[in-house]
């Protein structure tokens, strides 16, 4: 598979120079007619990347169209075609069956599959009895559909009973948590001390609670109430944060200082626009979302802006977000740096996983008493995440047990773009895999065109990058693309251009970046999607490398798609 991979990396890049700006939008006159004839007769047809819902008889523009079929227990199928003017195509699809779905399972509504039952209990040995049958109880033991009752028991613990209702082949799982023996759950410990952590960022900022005369110390106790902490550290702004310190609990807090805007002279190669200068921002986390207002260009890296005061917001899942005003001086380079304060109320991505490969084997380890089954575990980033397996019945638990075979996962969660994956599953095995999502790209903004003058100077800098790209002069390739993007950022062309630079220097996640910039400016253009296909398939993410070849291929741009095909690479 991977020489195949490399195969097709080789070939795309090789087809680059051939593949015209062609684009097909549906507007226009409809003049051919779609029918789909599907079996299972109840499959659902969507046509890829237009907005028409799919009905039958429907009428379409003459173009390349890309339907997929799906039903739950078929494999999904894709399906290329050309629609001529005045013709009536009738597209005939059958879908094979899953073979990782059990059939017994495929009718949900049989009354006659039992399902299972799991009890996450605390303490993990207590004894369960169910007592509505002589059935003896066992993680994942198998009932017949209907409401039963249970006890559990265990020496220093009241005895809790509880129910679980249980439905015809899905899992349920109950969690019960026993009270030990003469334990008061509302005893009153309200003039018990709590702690207090606090986490700084700088870390050796000066930290001190007022109104305490002993020096602030990680951990230190303090009698229920309300304090502020004061952060303070030179070159950065102070700053003062209330807490509330609760009876015999620990209360953490995160507090960032922002370093003060430093100035100075542009780089002596750089010719700043008349009454201009340059900002660029560092930003903690580094993958935040950078927005400008007060202008309607986007903010990129050392852009250039008219003197004047720009205010600055920075956003990123599970932070809170943070605004800031800088004024940009005429002749000068403005740095400005923004710390993120992670937000407890909000899902916090895990920094671990943070630049892990999207999709990662990660462990297959023999395990013990699973017969022909093998069990499957989710790692995500972030851990939030929720987990889907598409086109089976059971809801995905960690280290559920599956069948042998080979199945897709889609991962999703707010503030991140969706990812599909496929998985595969080992007879005796206990497999682990590693999902890492990308933060969504901010909405398109609407944005006025550069002026003439710029809009040619930025024209100018990308035939300059182009050619030093050619003559393998990469590093300078790069900034004269990233000049253009500064002048003309409502110009797909230029993060085009300056994606395909980074991606030769492999650096991906920034390529990704540029890639989906210039389809959002521009979602018309299967160039965009082929090129980021291939950067898809060079860090390990064929799933969604195949999604944008059929993209590209839905807009007039099949090649990518059939050579992937041919190689095995993509179904």
């Amino acid at each position: 598979m991977q020489r195949r991979l490399s195969i097709l990396v080789l070939v795309l890049l090789l087809l680059f120079p051939a593949l015209a700006h062609a684009q097909r939008k549906v507007s226009g006159p409809r003049t051919a007619t779609l029918f789909v004839d599907t079996e299972p007769a109840d499959a659902q047809v969507r046509l890829l990347e237009i907005k028409p819902k799919f009905k039958q008889g429907i009428a379409l523009p003459a173009g390349n169209y890309v339907i997929d079929v799906r039903r739950k227990g078929y494999l999904t199928q894709y399906k290329q075609f050309r629609l001529a003017d005045g013709q009536t195509l009738r597209v005939k699809v059958t879908l094979q069956r899953d073979p990782a779905v059990p059939l017994p399972k495929d009718d949900p509504a049989n009354p006659d599959v039992p399902g299972k039952l799991f009890v996450d209990i605390e303490p993990q040995d207590a004894v369960i009895r169910i007592l509505d049958v002589s059935t003896k109880f066992e993680q994942g033991v198998e009932l017949p559909a209907k409401t039963y009752s249970l006890d559990a028991n265990k020496d220093g613990y009241e005895t809790a009973v509880f129910s679980a209702t249980i439905k015809p082949g899905e899992e349920t799982r109950v969690t019960v948590t026993m009270t030990r023996t003469g334990e008061d759950p509302a005893a009153d410990a309200s003039e018990q001390p709590g702690t207090l952590v606090v986490e700084a960022s700088p870390p050796d900022a000066t930290i001190a609670v007022e109104g305490v005369d002993a020096p602030y110390d990680s951990g230190m106790q303090l009698p229920p109430g309300e304090y502020t902490v004061a952060v303070e550290r030179e070159g950065y702004t102070p700053v003062k944060k209330r807490v509330a310190i609760r009876p015999g609990k620990e209360t953490d807090t995160r507090v960032v200082l922002v370093a003060d805007v430093e100035t100075g002279e542009p780089p002596d190669n750089l010719t700043l626009p008349d009454n201009a200068g340059i900002l660029t921002v560092n930003v903690e986390p580094s993958d935040a979302t950078l927005t400008l207002h007060g202008t309607e260009l986007p903010f990129t890296q050392g852009m250039f802006l008219d003197q004047g005061e720009y205010t600055l917001e920075a956003r990123r899942p599970g932070y809170t977000a943070q605004n800031a005003t800088v004024a940009i001086t005429a002749g000068q380079q403005t740095t400005l740096n923004m710390v993120l304060e992670g937000d407890s109320s909000l899902p916090t991505p895990s920094s671990s996983l943070l630049g892990a490969p999207p999709v990662k084997l990660v462990a297959d380890e023999e395990a013990e008493g699973l017969g022909d089954n093998g069990t499957l575990t989710l790692e995500t980033d972030p851990t939030t995440s929720d987990i889907l397996i598409l086109n089976i019945k059971p809801k995905f638990e960690q280290g559920m047990e599956l069948s042998p075979g080979k199945y897709r996962i889609e991962v999703r969660a707010e503030g991140y773009v969706s990812r599909r994956v496929r998985v595969e599953v080992l007879k005796g095995r206990a497999t682990t895999y590693r999902v890492a999502l990308e933060p969504a790209a901010p909405q398109a903004t609407s944005m006025s065109k550069a002026p003439p003058e710029k809009a040619a100077q930025a024209k100018a800098l990308l035939d300059e990058a182009q050619e030093y790209a050619r003559n393998e002069q990469k590093q300078t390739a790069l900034e004269k693309a990233s000049e253009a993007v500064a002048l003309d950022p409502g110009n797909p062309e230029a993060f085009r251009t300056r994606g395909s630079i980074l991606r030769t220097l492999k650096r991906f996640d920034l390529a990704m970046a540029d890639y989906n910039r210039a389809i959002q400016l521009n979602s018309d253009e299967p160039v965009y999607y082929v090129e980021r296909a291939v950067t898809l398939v060079e860090i390990g993410d064929v799933d969604s490398a195949c999604y944008d070849f059929w993209k590209a291929c839905a807009l007039g741009q099949c090649k990518p798609i059939t050579m992937a095909r041919t190689e095995g690479v993509c179904p």
